[in-house]
């Protein structure tokens, strides 16, 4: 994004590299926040989306210098090694974990909207298919399409 590729390693850092020249811009443990496994992008590309090592959610500028964390979200997930990429949606992001559940945040205050488990194997795939709905699959091959309401 931005002329930007950003990764996370076992390091517990998150790089930011220049995609024209390759040169690091910033490497960073994010503050306080320790970072592995899942990551994403926002759907408005602004922010890139990690899984910190103490089971919260963070959102970094996708164009800060250094690492500036603009999002956060609160969601004890706990130690989570889950690869899979953090989707946003309609205003939800949504967040695998390796213990089969999946979490729904607001994007507007980071506040958990609901969690739901489909299995007791890591998720693979989160996919948005309508406001409010997305097709999940696990390890197991567990398939599941899941619907918020959000009046309910």
């Amino acid at each position: 994004v931005a002329n930007r590729i950003f990764f996370v390693a076992p390091d517990r850092k998150m790089t930011c590299l220049d995609a024209l020249t390759g040169k690091t811009i910033w490497q960073s443990k994010i503050g306080d926040h320790s970072v592995r496994e899942s990551m994403g992008l926002s759907a408005d590309s602004t922010l890139v989306l990690a899984k910190t090592m103490e089971g919260n959610i963070i959102g970094v500028s996708a164009d800060g210098s250094p690492a500036d964390i603009r999002w956060k979200a609160d969601t004890n997930i706990g130690y989570d090694i889950a690869p899979t990429a953090i989707v946003e949606h309609e205003g939800i992001v949504y967040v695998p974990s390796d213990k089969g559940f999946i979490y729904a945040l607001s994007r507007d205050n980071g506040k958990l909207i609901w969690a739901h488990r489909i299995s007791a194997c890591l998720i693979n795939q989160i996919t948005p298919v309508a406001p409010n709905s997305v097709v999940c699959t696990s390890m197991d091959g567990v398939i599941t399409r899941l619907t918020y309401n959000p009046g309910e």
